[in-house]
């Protein structure tokens, strides 16, 4: 139980866990350049309970810091462009797990639903492509984060197609 606490904190390895790969790489000769091992951190409580912690304390605080921006964002999109000032789309999370990924808009409502990076230029709104560069069209995606369905750290989460795509 210390253990768990302690790795939980600082990344450790159990012995047993590098011994186990040792004992696997001499058997089966299998010895590679560069060998990563990490304990199952996803089955530690303590990890889990820090990690979501941290994870809301920091969406709560980046929520108040940015809250003014994202209100001026999202009135510049409706005030400019015909269409709401967010654009929702269904991405697969953790195990398949769909669900709904929110962005502030930078694509027209006539535009057709195709990859971002086929868009033309005309495509875009009149702060579309600013808020691209900046990446400032993703900041309501930290209200997914507060619902658990993204992590600040960790894969992107796809579009449903990705996924037969990378199979």
């Amino acid at each position: 139980q210390a253990f768990n606490l302690v790795s939980a904190l600082k990344p450790l390895i159990h012995c047993d866990t590098v011994v186990a790969e040792i004992i696997r790489q001499l058997l089966t000769n299998d010895i590679e350049s560069d060998t990563l091992l990490a304990d199952d951190k996803d089955n530690n409580f303590y990890y889990v309970c820090f990690r979501k912690i941290i994870s809301l304390g920091f969406t709560a605080f980046l929520l108040i810091t940015f809250s003014w921006l994202m209100l001026v964002i999202w009135l510049v999109i409706v005030l400019t462009s015909k269409g709401p000032g967010l654009f929702a789309q269904t991405r697969m999370g953790l195990n398949d797990k769909h669900f709904t990924m929110y962005k502030f808009r930078t694509m027209k409502i006539a535009t057709k639903d195709m990859p971002s990076h086929f868009a033309s230029k005309s495509d875009l709104t009149l702060v579309g492509g600013f808020l691209r560069r900046t990446k400032l069209d993703e900041l309501p995606q930290l209200f997914n984060i507060l619902l658990g369905e993204m992590e600040f750290i960790g894969p992107r989460p796809g579009l449903k197609n990705q996924k037969e795509l990378a199979e």
